[in-house]
């Protein structure tokens, strides 16, 4: 039981981490301070979709307490935000999930599932309970560039 609430938290804690990145707060945490096109991120970005066919595999596979989560740009208009998604399902071209965080711009709220599409990828990670990580190149690059003296 004890185990099972740990890696409850675990993800919790990584949904928030991803939420963060993704849609920030009120405030600038940091998170919000690394620009979209900084040559690390888009370089990140590109690794995140070209390997979106390994998260497909491991969703295919689905895991008993195994997150998996996406970064995906949301568009309605003339408008576009990058929503974290707790996924459901993945194709090759759709990735189906439950929206972790508040979105600010786009019409859409917490909880609510949504498609988004491939080709807005931006980035993908899978947590197992035991800790093994797969994917989370924007999210590690933004991370890196936040720390104190790293040009972030």
């Amino acid at each position: 039981m004890l185990k099972q609430i740990a890696i409850v938290a675990a993800t919790m804690a990584l949904a928030a981490s991803l939420t963060l990145n993704v849609v920030g707060c009120s405030k600038d945490t940091g998170w919000n301070s690394v620009p979209l096109d900084h040559p690390e991120i888009v370089a990140a970005r590109e690794e995140a979709k070209a390997t979106y066919s390994e998260f497909v595999k491991l969703v295919k596979a689905k895991r008993p307490m195994t997150s998996y989560i996406v970064e995906v740009l949301i568009e309605e208009g003339d408008k576009s935000e990058y929503i974290t998604l707790d996924v459901l399902s993945a194709n090759d071209t759709e990735i189906r999930g439950t929206i972790i965080g508040f979105p600010k711009v786009v019409n859409h709220m917490s909880g609510e599932e949504i498609t988004g599409l491939v080709s807005n990828l931006s980035d993908w990670r899978v947590e197992t309970p035991e800790g093994d990580v797969k994917g989370g190149y924007v999210s590690d690059v933004r991370a890196r560039l936040q720390r104190a003296g790293t040009g972030g």
